[in-house]
């Protein structure tokens, strides 16, 4: 594996791996001790958002290691660990979770409980389907090993690792808004409202222009 480019010493990767790992720990600190819904539904809700979590942290520590394959692909990982987890406490219904709890998917498309599930939060959050009509194509790519990922392969007649400095540090937001999201939703399971609206309000800034790389 040649690495042609370097982007692990680019100054805007340092600050936004410095700035998800930084965030990962507040989160660590806001959502511990939250106390597990009752009910098996949310609590395989929250178990969702909890595996969101644990990716974003796979994120930051596989970007410090320099596999920028992984890292990348781990992103629609994320984010359906995020959206499986928001569709079971919010959207999904007795028979739907039975369905779940049986090993199916959940009901529909990736695009439809999305939608499902802004539908439920509301306007508030309203960059969720957004942010996943504009990014679902490079998503898929990363995790499938489609053109995204194959091409940054590629370069000066090797194949490695030749991926941007910009690729990285939209890696590393992306992963950080995408967990911030999921402590809210465990928050709100929870019935933690001052966790609830710390993370939202982080959410909403960090949803803002995150897409991942093209």
């Amino acid at each position: 594996m040649t690495l042609d480019r370097h982007p692990a010493a680019d100054p805007e990767v340092l600050a936004a791996l410095d700035e998800l790992q930084a965030n990962l720990v507040w989160i660590d600190e806001q959502t511990r001790g939250l106390k597990l819904p009752g009910d098996p539904q949310r609590q395989c809700a929250y178990a969702c958002l909890d595996v969101s979590l644990e990716h974003m942290a796979g994120i930051l520590f596989l970007a410090r290691a320099e596999l920028y394959g992984p890292m990348l692909a781990l992103a629609r990982v994320q984010f359906d660990a995020f959206i499986r987890g928001a569709w079971l406490g919010r959207v999904a219904k007795p028979e739907q979770f039975e369905r779940f709890a049986r090993g199916s998917g959940p009901d529909g498309t990736l695009a439809e409980i999305t939608k499902a599930v802004q539908d439920k939060i509301g306007p508030e959050r309203s960059t969720l389907t957004d942010f996943f009509e504009t990014s679902k194509k490079a998503l898929h790519a990363f995790t499938h090993t489609g053109m995204h990922q194959v091409t940054r392969r590629l370069g000066n007649g090797t194949v490695g690792a030749n991926y941007s400095a910009e690729d990285i540090s939209r890696a590393a937001r992306l992963a950080l808004a995408l967990g911030v999201l999921a402590a809210c939703e465990m928050a709100t399971f929870a019935g933690s409202e001052s966790v609830a609206r710390a993370t939202l309000e982080l959410a909403k800034r960090k949803m803002q222009n995150n897409p991942p790389a093209q």
